[in-house]
């Protein structure tokens, strides 16, 4: 039986490779997906996540959730990773009357009680907007799977904070509080699983609509990461979110106390965990801590997630091959 999920986030590289594996695993079923303004506006997110499903054309199409605003505080520091899809030469496509992303949220909960997870890969803005058009929706969605915040990792965008917290700090302070079951899949694991050119030579080839928007979109994001780090691979956070909703096996995870820093200052947006023992604050969260342990106690390391990855990017490809004669 196939999972149902919700994908909302700020479409850029990563969730390319999310959305190409959500739309034609056999185990799931995105049932919507919604745009938020974070590494990009608005605007371009909604373009793109519109111009994706579009290019990917699966048999069922999710239903479309736009929201999301760019805060003034961090406008300028947004980065241009979603630019990068210009290269998919994607078809802009604009509803007249697009639907708020609040309100597909809570109409796919209420469609499926207690059955939808959601994968946040940007900015919590909309899933908050969306508590708020009705506060009994935190008791009937199944788990919310946060891709962001660091646990004693240095934040990506200040010392202290991941972008995704930071950009919508009182709104992730909210998720975190909420009487709700929710996994956070932070820095500490995601820094440890980048693409490499390497592993890319493996992914399906153009004989797919999958393989063909990969091999146009990921080339240019190594050539951009070289120049910039002087290192060839690509982050991949919310696609690594996304294995844990597949394989949850190959993770652990640790039920802990969080909380966000909201006032300002040097630890904006930061992720904070009471380790003490015991803990003060009252443990809400799971916290993704690694890679699953064999019987000798010995880590797998990232293998076996990789391989996963390899065989969901495949299946998805075989949804999407090119059939002639």
């Amino acid at each position: 039986m196939s999972r149902k999920i919700l994908i909302d986030g700020s479409p850029g590289i990563d969730e390319a490779m999310v959305l190409s594996i959500a739309l034609f695993h056999p185990e799931l079923e995105l049932v919507a997906a919604t745009s938020v303004g974070g590494r990009v506006s608005d605007r371009i997110a909604s373009q793109n996540l519109h111009g994706l499903i579009e290019v990917l054309d699966p048999p069922k199409y999710p239903r479309i959730g736009v929201g999301g605003t760019i805060a003034a505080d961090t406008e300028s520091v947004m980065t241009g990773d979603a630019d990068l899809l210009e290269a998919a030469n994607l078809p802009m496509i604009e509803r007249r009357a697009p639907c708020s992303a609040d309100r597909v949220i809570c109409d796919a909960v209420h469609a499926s009680p207690h059955e939808v997870t959601i994968l946040t890969t940007g900015p919590v803005t909309n899933l908050m907007r969306a508590f708020q058009r009705d506060p009994e929706l935190p008791l009937l969605i199944r788990r919310v799977v946060i891709t962001g915040g660091t646990v004693i990792a240095p934040g990506d965008l200040t010392a202290l904070a991941e972008f995704n917290i930071f950009h919508d700090a009182a709104a992730a302070r909210e998720l975190f509080r909420s009487p709700m079951t929710k996994t956070l899949v932070p820095l500490d694991v995601t820094n440890r699983l980048h693409l490499s050119y390497t592993a890319f030579e493996q992914f399906p080839g153009t004989d797919s609509r999958v393989g063909r928007l990969l091999r146009k979109i990921l080339p240019p994001a190594f050539r951009q990461r070289r120049a910039e780090a002087g290192c060839e691979n690509v982050r991949c956070n919310g696609l690594i979110a996304l294995l844990t909703i597949l394989a949850p096996h190959l993770f652990t995870t640790r039920l802990m106390s969080g909380d966000v820093e909201t006032m300002g200052g040097l630890a904006q947006g930061a992720t904070l965990f009471d380790r003490r023992d015991p803990p003060q604050w009252v443990r809400n969260i799971d916290v993704v801590t690694g890679f699953a342990w064999n019987e000798g106690l010995e880590p797998l390391g990232n293998g076996p997630v990789l391989q996963l990855l390899y065989e969901s990017l495949e299946a998805a490809a075989r949804a999407t091959l090119d059939f002639h004669g």
